[in-house]
């Protein structure tokens, strides 16, 4: 499957594009939280169409817990839209529980962001925030950072998540997750990451001097 390219445009900078590019996420496995079934089904579509191994969805409730210790996602993204309190919960089950979801990638889903609210939501533990209406470029940029290049995990006080400062540049080395055949390999990087990710598929070696 060929890269496809969308270009995307920030306030202070020219327009810029990210590639996308299936083969980086088609290992992920990802679980869609709360949220109408309207929201759900463009979420899962979009998903799927990043090219992503298996999406699915499941409503926020106290059984969603459960649903992720049952299915093992890759990934989680959780509505913040409709219920927050109750998204703030679960991320705080996920967070406190054993080893085997504390570090789980999660991605927050919200239809209106301020600053106080951005914080609010971060402090709970998610890796990052996207903002609907969701973009192809936004949301693979997201899910390729969680999934490749996440953010360390501290603690400090009554916090255990990612750690809120710069983000890695590059991708560790891998660290294989043992599970039950469906997680994946996930790395860990101190190094800040730039504001555009752009993905290549090929790096051409510079050419052969001649002379």
């Amino acid at each position: 499957m060929r890269p496809i390219t969308y270009r995307k445009t920030h306030r202070r900078s020219a327009t810029t594009s990210t590639r996308i590019v299936p083969q980086r996420v088609a290992h992920v496995g990802a679980l869609s939280i709360g949220g109408s079934s309207e929201n759900q089904r463009l979420l899962l579509r979009l998903l799927s169409h990043l090219g992503l191994r298996k999406a699915s969805e499941f409503p926020l409730c106290p059984e969603a817990l459960d649903k992720i210790l049952g299915s093992r996602p890759d990934l989680i993204l959780l509505d913040f839209a409709e219920r927050p309190d109750q998204a703030a919960l679960l991320m705080s089950g996920i967070r406190r529980h054993s080893f085997v979801l504390n570090e789980i990638p999660v991605i927050a889903v919200v239809s209106r962001l301020t600053s106080r609210g951005a914080d609010a939501v971060m402090k709970t533990g998610v890796n990052h925030v996207v903002l609907r209406p969701l973009s192809p470029a936004t949301l693979y940029s997201r899910v390729e950072q969680a999934i490749h290049c996440p953010r360390p995990f501290v603690k400090s006080g009554g916090y255990f998540g990612p750690a809120r400062g710069p983000m890695p540049r590059r991708p560790a080395r891998p660290r294989q997750i043992e599970g039950d055949g469906e997680g994946v390999s996930r790395g860990k990087s101190d190094s800040s990451e730039p504001s555009d990710l752009i993905i290549a598929t090929k790096v051409r070696p510079p050419a052969a001097s001649t002379s």
